[in-house]
């Protein structure tokens, strides 16, 4: 399953799937702050179900992953991909939002980019700045729930 936001649609109904899907035009009639889904690939077959984005992406999403599990109980295990940098808020609330029979591991990706080092290296800099400050939010929110 994939979790394809509002900026990763295009690139997505780009790439080499199991079985076709044009996510573009399926997200068409969505308005674009609107645009989440998850995709499903499983044998031949692909579901598409949107997901409400809320104010809090992360948690958003991966409280909508808990639903999803809900309703797919034969799933005991998962694998979530991201950035090394974003995996500690994914984390946090796998954590505090999916259940505790679940085997989850988190594996980050290496992302390219096209930049000097000077610039990775600020932008890594700003980058874990503003993840800092998320996850404190998301800490107090989690706590809060």
């Amino acid at each position: 399953m994939f979790s394809v936001g509002r900026f990763e649609i295009r690139r997505f109904s780009k790439m080499p799937l199991p079985v076709p899907l044009d996510l573009l035009k399926l997200a068409q009639g969505v308005p674009p702050p609107q645009r989440h889904y998850f995709v499903l690939f499983q044998s031949q077959e692909v579901r598409v179900e949107h997901v409400p984005p809320g104010r809090f992406g992360t948690l958003t999403e991966i409280d909508s992953l808990g639903r999803w599990l809900v309703m797919n109980p034969d799933i005991r295990s998962v694998l979530v991909v991201s950035s090394d940098t974003h995996l500690r808020r994914i984390r946090m609330c796998c954590r505090y939002l999916l259940n505790d029979n679940l085997q989850i591991a988190f594996l980050a990706a290496p992302f390219s980019a096209r930049e000097t080092e000077q610039e990775s290296a600020l932008r890594s800099a700003v980058d874990d700045l503003l993840e800092l400050f998320k996850l404190s939010i998301y800490w107090v929110l989690l706590k809060i729930r």
